[in-house]
């Protein structure tokens, strides 16, 4: 059995996503980057967009 048709591995790769995504949508919102937030809301890519954004805004402030 693959390791990427486990269970142990699909479920929370797929949690983990969400919540990528989701944290990512909400930062590019609240800091109004409609580009971003479409990105994020269109190309679900298992959380890689989410994580790039995520980590080049790792140190902006809100303002």
């Amino acid at each position: 059995m693959s390791i990427l048709l486990s269970p142990y591995f699909f479920f929370p790769a797929i949690i983990a996503d969400v919540v990528f995504t989701g944290f990512a949508m909400w930062l590019a919102a609240r800091r109004n980057e409609k580009g971003w937030f479409i990105i994020f809301l269109v190309v679900q890519l298992f959380g890689i967009p989410e994580l790039i954004y995520l980590f080049i805004n790792r140190n902006k402030s809100d303002k």
